[in-house]
């Protein structure tokens, strides 16, 4: 269900977070670059750590659990059957019309197989992210159970730099159990924003705003390649930590500074539905684009907003048609799960 008190500059962040994640999709030398190496130094550990601002423990775990499986699973299946669709439908087309269908050849047409089997998501890659968030939440919920304070910092470290070791040595674990345990500190760090009740606006925001100019000097200074989902990570453990805490620290202050963009927001509001659909959409976009325009900037550029605006259209339709499966509201109800609720 929809919050109606949201906090538009965290919006703010999550929109400009969503626009980075597509444009580094439609772009995958962006990183060639000093701004786009930057960007992509925290732009995946904002979205763990936006997800960790508003972490709850609920009544219990049960409904905790229901929740996340609301909020994580089902888009995650609902999107992947979109994208399975979407590519079913182009293969047919390009079949029918005799043209070149290899790009589809690769794929799994077993419905959900790949995800049973490793947690793979061939027809819409990025939906790697709502796995991974959906084992962060749990094994977070749990060690909570088990550590509070200075302990709970120390395991969450503890767990990040084992995560670390075995990405380093080549162990892969099943279903991106791997990447769950070094985006760890990224969630954590997001919960420690709202204990130190700095999500509010107040007279000491003048010194989280000092700080955005000398964070962003240094991460720009300190960013390296990385993608996470693969474990493709820097030689350094705490230039990584410090860029994609620092990064993300930043953007949000100046969000905070900046208070209201609606535009930006309202892609930040719905954020999942574009994570969710803009993989098969820029990919038909690209097609377009490029059969009139060579790949350059410009091209990117014009593909970029191409998709973003037809994600207005399927925003719109989606929380209106297909809402409790987009994380809009509950699939499964939790009044059931929630004591409290009960007589």
């Amino acid at each position: 269900m929809q919050n109606p008190q949201r906090i538009e500059y965290i919006d703010l962040a999550k929109g400009i977070c969503i626009a980075l994640v597509v444009f580094a999709h439609i772009y995958p030398d962006l990183t060639d670059y000093a701004g786009g190496l930057f960007f992509d130094s925290f732009r995946m550990p904002l979205y763990f750590f936006l997800s960790g601002i508003f972490f709850k423990k609920y009544s219990g775990i049960v409904l905790f659990t229901v929740k996340k499986i609301n909020n994580l699973l089902i888009p995650l299946l609902f999107f992947y059957a979109f994208s399975y669709l979407y590519d079913a439908a182009c293969w047919g087309l390009r079949l029918i019309h005799g043209s070149d269908t290899s790009l589809y050849e690769h794929y799994s047409w077993w419905p959900f197989w790949e995800i049973i089997r490793t947690g793979s998501t061939y027809h819409n890659s990025p939906l790697w992210f709502l796995t991974v968030l959906f084992e962060t939440n749990l094994l977070y919920y749990l060690l909570q159970m088990v550590w509070t304070r200075w302990k709970l910092d120390v395991a969450i470290w503890l767990i990040a730099l084992g995560g670390w070791i075995m990405a380093k040595q080549g162990i892969v674990l099943p279903y991106y159990l791997g990447t769950t345990l070094i985006v760890f500190p990224f969630f954590h760090a997001g919960t420690w924003l709202r204990r130190a009740n700095l999500l509010a606006y107040s007279p000491r925001d003048k010194y989280l705003y000092a700080a955005i100019l000398p964070l962003g000097i240094a991460v720009w200074l300190l960013a390296a390649p990385i993608r996470i989902h693969e474990l493709v990570l820097p030689d350094n453990f705490l230039s990584f930590y410090f860029c994609g805490i620092g990064g993300t620290l930043a953007l949000v202050f100046l969000c905070k500074a900046i208070k209201h963009c609606r535009p930006i927001a309202y892609y930040g509001r719905y954020s999942i539905i574009v994570f969710g659909t803009h993989w098969p959409l820029y990919h038909s976009w690209q097609t377009a684009v490029n059969a009139f325009l060579p790949e350059r900037t410009g091209a990117f550029l014009l593909i970029f907003v191409l998709t973003m605006v037809t994600e207005i259209l399927l925003i719109e339709g989606m929380r209106r048609f297909t809402p409790r499966f987009t994380a809009q509201q509950e699939c499964i109800p939790t009044a059931r799960f929630n004591p409290t609720s009960k007589k």
